[in-house]
């Protein structure tokens, strides 16, 4: 007969599968394979008081799946607690500036829980140990009965050199997923700054793809993973674990390995074309913990520059320093770089802050830096870069997604954007990053206080008015430069030239095709009015095409912006901001391409067409409509289309006319 004992361990295991399963379910799956392993290292380096420098090994095992990640830390100690949902016995929410990310403990289950195969070699200061489990992906299936085992060894041993090796073998493909992701990456970004290395070219005959690969995957790294340290470009101290006292950001080299027995000729797209063009088994690049320093890659490429102009002079004043005003005339067409970070010897709030408040306080503004005392509190260093599009891109990077904050360091998924749309195109020469000393929530990639998140984005509203005028000291209104601007060819990728459109580039995050749009339509269709633009709000606008004055709220549609199309419906499919497609009365995206099942772009038939203007919809700038797995449709504009419709600038070329035959 059965019993209760057993009744409730059948039931208690269906409770622990779920919690982990709902764990896995909530990492991307390249901060599982990759990201999460290379932090837990970052830590143990930061913690091991015997080394001044960090090295950690990130080998890519293409032919097996695996990924192996060895580090010079603290070593892992021995607990089996790891295992469990509730986590090791670290596993809690840090923050005074600690170099940990969030829940300790609970990326690493993540991981373990998403692998064919997991092994631990470690070394603590007292004893060695190893772990080794099978099939713990399989086990959170709940079709299958799987119970894994697990080996376990350990020794008492003391060592003055500590280490840990961490084995991940990943279900079959999952590694080229990841490096297919990383295309995804590269060709949002257009690769502009492989003029950078057009001297090795020249020298040698043939693309330098070892140095392509180099510089990608360093930017990689550096900007989207805790390798890209926030706190030590900005020299922010981290406290220590286990003396409490603040100390700085230990330097440490990450040996990136790529391997595959085919000489990676199963990669795909273009970082499978320079991987396969090194005619190796074996790509080998090292990366330094430090986030994205324009400064660094403008001297690293000085000598280039002599002979191309790439790197432009960098300046490195601030708007607070005394000869700022008599400074600024000579700005134009230089590239601003500084670190604004409070000076920890002030105890006075203003002096504290001083550098950041020169962002925030402008003459005759009702705005001060007390209004905004909660903020300044949290951060600990601004990040801060303005100049002409053009440096940005040869300098080896766009604008796209460096407007964020950061945590304790680490970059989040939380973007800095403005609600304005009379200067939104200024984004284009801004980058930014906020760096707080608060906690990541689960996933590492977003902060648990919401309410702080918000904060900070109204800061960046409020300094957002400053950061113009600084723009249009160094770029002027021309983002790109004149049409005989010396700097390489390269920059003329994705340039649009269009008579009365101010943007001189692709759009490259939604703000920048929202004020795109808006700069559009105002020249166009004076009957189609935007009553309201919300940062935070579950649709990015609200709208009226026709005649007269809404009435009531009422009478207003819903609007949603989105740069690519297939990220719009990944939010509709998943509820993500509990978006609903039915809700929706207008979609206006930059790529209409869908990839995902079940959802099609149509040309708007003269029956649709009928059907929308009985609605009140005019249909003189739509062409096409989202139609989704049931068949129900919703209008769709894409901007691009628009662009290509207007004449040309007299004299010029861009690129929209190909970008739309590209979309087919």
């Amino acid at each position: 007969m059965p019993t209760i004992e057993g009744l409730l361990e059948d039931y208690s295991k269906g409770i622990v599968r779920g919690q982990l399963r709902k764990i896995v379910e909530i990492y991307d799956p390249e901060w599982i394979m990759v990201h999460e392993l290379v932090q837990n290292a970052l830590d143990a380096i930061q913690a091991n008081h015997r080394v001044a420098e960090g090295l950690i090994e990130l080998t890519l095992d293409l032919d097996n799946d695996t990924v192996t990640v060895t580090d010079n830390g603290t070593g892992f100690v021995c607990d089996l607690e790891l295992l469990c949902p509730g986590g090791t016995g670290d596993e809690k929410r840090l923050t005074s500036r600690s170099p940990t990310k969030g829940y300790q403990g609970v990326g690493l289950k993540a991981v373990m829980y998403s692998t064919t195969r997991f092994e631990i070699v470690s070394q603590t200061e007292d004893k060695s140990w190893t772990f080794l489990t099978e099939n713990l992906n399989a086990y959170l299936d709940p079709e299958e009965t799987i119970d894994p085992e697990y080996d376990m060894e350990e020794e008492e041993e003391s060592s003055e050199t500590t280490y840990t090796t961490v084995t991940a073998s990943f279900p079959e493909g999952s590694l080229k997923d990841f490096l297919d992701g990383l295309n995804r990456f590269l060709k949002e970004d257009s690769i502009k700054w492989q003029q950078l290395y057009q001297e090795e070219k020249d020298r040698s005959s043939a693309d330098p793809t070892d140095k392509y690969l180099e510089h990608f995957f360093g930017w990689y790294f550096r900007t989207k993973s805790y390798v890209g340290c926030v706190n030590r470009l900005l020299s922010v101290p981290v406290k220590n674990v286990n003396t409490e006292e603040l100390e700085e950001v230990k330097p440490i080299v990450v040996k990136l390995i790529l391997r595959s027995s085919s000489k990676f000729e199963n990669v795909d797209d273009i970082i499978g074309s320079w991987l396969s063009a090194l005619d190796s088994e074996e790509f080998e690049t090292e990366i330094p913990n430090l986030s994205w320093d324009y400064h660094e890659v403008a001297i690293e490429n000085l000598e280039r520059s002599a002979r191309y102009r790439i790197a432009p002079t960098i300046v490195t004043k601030k708007p607070s320093d005394p000869d700022w005003e008599d400074f600024k005339p000579t700005f134009r067409n230089k590239f601003l770089d500084i670190k604004l970070v409070p000076d920890e010897s002030k105890t006075d709030f203003r002096e504290k802050y001083s550098d950041i408040i020169a962002l925030l306080e402008r003459p005759r503004s009702r705005v001060r830096a007390e209004d905004y005392q909660d903020v300044l509190e949290s951060i600990t260093g601004i990040y801060l870069a303005i100049g002409r599009t053009s440096y940005f891109e040869t300098l080896g990077i766009s604008n796209r997604g460096i407007r964020l904050i950061a945590s304790n360091g680490t970059p989040t998924a939380h973007d800095l954007n403005v609600v304005s749309t009379s200067s939104t195109w200024y984004l284009e020469t801004i980058h930014m990053i906020i760096n707080v000393d608060e906690t990541l929530n689960l996933g590492k990639r977003h902060l648990v206080n919401n309410r702080l998140v918000g904060r900070i984005r109204e800061f960046f509203q409020e300094c957002y008015r400053t950061l113009v005028h600084m723009s249009q000291l160094f770029v002027e209104r021309d983002s790109g430069g004149p049409p005989d601007d010396p700097l390489p060819d390269v920059v003329g990728i994705n340039r649009i030239r269009r008579q009365g459109i101010p943007f001189r580039r692709f759009p490259e995050d939604e703000n920048t095709l929202l004020g795109l749009f808006s700069s559009i339509i105002d020249n166009q269709d004076p009957e189609f009015s935007v009553y309201g633009y919300f940062s935070r709000g579950r649709y990015d606008g609200k709208f009226l095409w026709e005649e007269g004055e809404p009435l009531s709220d009422a009478d207003l549609r819903k609007l949603e912006f989105k740069r690519l199309l297939d990220r719009l419906i990944q939010e509709f499919e998943h509820a993500i901001d509990d978006k609903d497609f039915r809700e929706v009365d207008l979609i206006i995206v930059w790529d209409r391409r869908v990839e995902i099942p079940g959802w099609h772009v149509k040309g708007i038939s003269r029956s649709r067409r009928l059907d929308l203007e009985s609605r009140g919809v005019p249909t003189t700038w739509i062409e096409y409509v989202l139609e989704d797995r049931h068949g129900q449709y919703r209008p769709l504009i894409c901007v691009a289309d628009l662009l290509n419709n207007i004449p040309l600038v007299d004299g010029e070329n861009d690129d929209i006319a190909s970008y739309v035959e590209e979309l087919g």
